[in-house]
C-alpha cells in the first residue's frame, strides 16, 4: 500500500502539480514509513535535524524565466530569528531540476550592505546561466550564523530558456 503510494507521489512530484520540496518530503516519510514495517529489528531513533541558523526569505531571481539573458541575479534576505545572532555567511546551490545533480555552489562574499554584522542581511549574487542547457534548474541558498548553525534553506525554480 504505502510503496504504491510513494509511486504516486513520485508521479505527482514529477508533473509539478505540488511544489518539489513539499513531495520529497512526503516521499520521504511514506517510504521511511513502508521501510520500517519491513524492518523486524530492535528500534532505534534518528536524530531529527534542527536548523538555528539564519531562515532564508523573500527568495526572487530576475529575469526568470532567462530569455536568453547570460546572467540572472538571484536576491533574498537572510533573518536569524531563533538566535538571534549575527548572519555570517551564505552559500546558493544550482541543481539541475529533473535529476537532482548539483551543477554549482557559490559563496557570497558579502551583503548587500557590505558586511556581515547584523541579524538580517539581503544578499544577492549573478548567476551564470551561458553554460546551462535549457530547463529547469533548483536554486538554494543557505546561510549560517556567527556560530555556524545551518539555517532553513530557500528556494525557488529557475527556468534556463533562449530567445
Amino acid at each position: 500500500m504505502k510503496k504504491g503510494l510513494v509511486r504516486v507521489l513520485r508521479g505527482i512530484v514529477r508533473r509539478r502539480l505540488l511544489p518539489r520540496w513539499l513531495g520529497f518530503t512526503a516521499v520521504g516519510l511514506v517510504a521511511g514509513a513502508a521501510r520500517a514495517e519491513d524492518y523486524n529489528g530492535p528500534t532505534c531513533y534518528e536524530q531529527l535535524m534542527i536548523f538555528n541558523g539564519p531562515v532564508v526569505t523573500q527568495m526572487a531571481a530576475t529575469p526568470n524565466p532567462t530569455a536568453g539573458a547570460k546572467t540572472s541575479r538571484v536576491t533574498a534576505t537572510l533573518v536569524d530569528t531563533i538566535g538571534e545572532k549575527t548572519v555570517a555567511r551564505a552559500t546558493l546551490f544550482i541543481y539541475e531540476y529533473a535529476g537532482f545533480q548539483l551543477i554549482d555552489s557559490v559563496a557570497i562574499p558579502r551583503p548587500g550592505d557590505g558586511a556581515f554584522d547584523s541579524d538580517s542581511e539581503d544578499v544577492s549574487c549573478e548567476v551564470d546561466v551561458s553554460n546551462l542547457k535549457p530547463g529547469d534548474y533548483s536554486i538554494y541558498l543557505v546561510g549560517y550564523d556567527a556560530a555556524g548553525e545551518r539555517g532553513w534553506a530557500g528556494s525557488l525554480v529557475l527556468q534556463v530558456t533562449g530567445k
